[in-house]
């Protein structure tokens, strides 16, 4: 941040997404990103992860916080199942089972979408997709009427979500879609947790899609030890979901 005739310019911003309840992931990317003037969360804040409250702690403290919902933001208001038969219901009623009541009404009332314009560039956030923020992803894979309806429905330069838990930046109709990727678990081959510095000055803005090391091995064991299905993964740095 820096200042021209008397106003503040070069707006630095951490943009991150799927924390997933990973503390440690959180406190590497908040420490490796060093000052920055805002940080926009494009959420799922918990889920998979054993430290949702911790995370949503870390989260609420920072200064200048831009957040928003995601899915599991919605899960989390839904009773835990009463079994565990699918590998689903065993992660939700495992990494869900320990939020208070203070991280629940935390999770309810945040929007589902947030526009902002920083130093003359417009920048929409949201999980999933600008028609349906709990819905869909946005790739450049997706079919392309639908992509170039999310581009106009925007009204942005700068579209950030994320969902994919996959880190990535790609142009169609005239907007910048960002997606920084899983803090908490990256599901895009590689287990570093994943974000964003956006530099935005006087209209223009410069994304840096970046990664940090931690101790994963330490999160593995935890999260093998209470049973949290395919644990492994994070390893690996594929979905749980994956075999």
């Amino acid at each position: 941040m820096t200042t021209r005739n008397g106003r503040l310019t070069l707006i630095r911003c951490l943009a991150i997404s799927d924390l997933h309840g990973n503390l440690p992931a959180l406190e590497a990317v908040l420490a490796t990103a060093g000052q920055v003037d805002l940080v926009i969360s494009t959420g799922d804040y918990v889920g998979f992860g054993l430290q949702p409250n911790q995370v949503v702690s870390k989260i609420r403290g920072l200064p200048n916080l831009a957040p928003v919902q995601g899915n599991w933001s919605i899960i989390a208001q839904r009773p835990l199942p009463d079994d565990t038969d699918t590998p689903g219901k065993k992660v939700m009623k495992i990494s869900l089972a320990t939020l208070t009541q203070e991280t629940r009404q935390f999770l309810k009332y945040l929007p589902a979408r947030g526009y902002l314009n920083i130093e003359g560039v417009s920048v929409a956030f949201l999980h999933q997709t600008v028609l349906e923020p709990f819905e869909g992803d946005l790739t450049p894979n997706m079919d392309p009427a639908l992509l170039k309806s999310n581009a106009e429905a925007s009204h942005a330069q700068l579209v950030i979500h994320g969902d994919t838990h996959v880190q990535g930046r790609f142009e169609a109709d005239g907007v910048t879609f960002v997606n920084p990727g899983s803090v908490g678990w990256p599901s895009d081959g590689d287990w570093r947790p994943a974000y964003a510095i956006i530099k935005l000055d006087r209209g223009t803005f410069q994304v840096d899609l970046l990664r940090v090391e931690y101790d994963v091995e330490a999160v593995y064991r935890e999260m093998e030890k209470v049973g949290i299905p395919n644990a492994k993964n994070i390893l690996k740095g594929v979905s749980w979901r994956a075999s």
